[in-house]
């Protein structure tokens, strides 16, 4: 048979065995297929992604396209997400976790997607928060603290002028989210 009319592609019986993984006593696979987390394969994608473009004034993608930029980052880890939301408030952010806990779907909080250990790589619903939550709210050198939106980097703080350090201080739109608000949102 032709893979090329068959539309498969033909790998090898013993990297296909590797893929898969070998079988314990109990059944259970150990193997290349364990990489994501358990409850990802049972997460129906397209319900997912309805429920998110209803609830997430953001952007939701679930293109392969997108999944494909998403599954690496520096490190050399590869894992294609279940799909992307680029939120705009913090409030696209409680509405996506939200979401993905109504669906079972594990999320993946982002930032620059600078990890060299695969942190921001993984079977999930990235939350990629590099493109609208940037601000930095408030910088208070004297009791060494800062209040920042997840999207912040590093050397954006650290390039804050004295003058920036000296503005009128502004109310931070940055929480701490808990499942117990999550559920009562």
């Amino acid at each position: 048979m032709s893979t090329a009319k068959s539309g498969r592609r033909w790998t090898h019986p013993a990297v296909a065995e590797w893929r898969s993984g070998p079988v314990d006593a109990g059944g259970e696979s150990n193997g290349h297929n364990l990489l994501g987390p358990q409850s990802a394969d049972q997460v129906d994608a397209r319900s997912l992604q309805r429920a998110l473009e209803e609830s997430v004034s953001g952007e939701v993608r679930f293109d392969a396209g997108t999944r494909a930029i998403y599954s690496h980052d520096s490190s050399n880890y590869r894992q294609t997400p279940i799909g992307v939301v680029v939120p705009r408030t913090i409030d696209d952010v409680v509405a996506a976790v939200k979401a993905c806990h109504e669906h079972g779907a594990p999320i993946l909080n982002r930032g620059c997607a600078t990890s060299l250990s695969g942190e921001t790589t993984n079977v999930a619903v990235v939350i990629d928060h590099s493109k609208y939550l940037r601000e930095i709210e408030e910088v208070n050198p004297e009791e060494r603290y800062a209040w920042v939106q997840p999207g912040v980097i590093r050397r954006s703080r650290k390039a804050l002028s004295d003058r920036d350090r000296d503005r009128p201080r502004r109310q931070a739109t940055w929480v701490r989210l808990s499942w117990r608000d999550v559920k009562t949102a």
